[in-house]
């Protein structure tokens, strides 16, 4: 198979994904809210996919927001969840996440968006109208397969890291623990020694008669 032949194939594979995704891992701080913004034309597809991958009770609120301030979504204390929106206007939707409720504990949230469709497109630009060709029919299962791959790659990457930080928490409380059990080790010889020395170290009471 020639270069020339090889070009318009990858073109094919290539043209069916035109979805804008974007992927955040961030802090939301106690008592604070973080908003992200996006400009989303209308009548578009929009997916979203929210997890709190640690802090406190992995909870978190969640709100989304049109061009004309309307609320679309609206999500209390979630730990995972996956949302699907038609937009309705063209403009900047505001996407927020509140940890307003908590007073000590940060949260780390992953935040997945994606706006827009996937279609079979041909070369000239037009979406396909007719079947699909056995080459474009293959295109469409790498794709699905690569996105099932990069579904699978998030999920334990996810798992990898929540468990990283469990650990991490855990070799943070035990080293404090062995620093107080060190301390005290070293505390309670000198309280025995010195309370064993008081017994023993009565002055004699010059008023006694011999």
């Amino acid at each position: 198979m020639g270069l020339t032949n090889v070009i318009p194939i990858l073109f094919i594979c290539i043209s069916f994904v035109y979805t804008k995704e974007h992927e955040y891992s961030f802090y939301v701080k106690d008592s604070e809210k973080e908003c992200f913004f996006d400009d989303i034309d209308h009548n578009v597809d929009v997916e979203l996919e929210i997890k709190v991958l640690y802090g406190g009770n992995y909870d978190i609120d969640v709100w989304v927001f049109g061009p004309l301030d309307d609320k679309l979504i609206q999500l209390h204390k979630i730990t995972e969840e996956s949302k699907h929106i038609k937009t309705k206007h063209r403009g900047t939707y505001k996407f927020c996440f509140g940890n307003e409720f908590s007073t000590f504990a940060d949260k780390l949230v992953y935040f997945y968006i994606s706006v827009g469709g996937e279609a079979p497109i041909s070369s000239d630009g037009e979406v396909h109208d007719m079947a699909l060709t056995s080459m474009e029919t293959g295109c469409v299962n790498i794709h699905e397969k690569l996105k099932e791959i990069e579904n699978h790659q998030t999920y334990y990457r996810h798992r990898e890291y929540t468990g990283r930080m469990v650990a991490e928490y855990i070799a943070e409380r035990v080293h404090y623990w062995s620093m107080g059990e060190v301390l005290l080790l070293v505390l309670l010889p000198l309280l025995q020694v010195w309370i064993v020395k008081s017994l023993f170290s009565t002055k004699p009471n010059r008023y006694s008669r011999y």
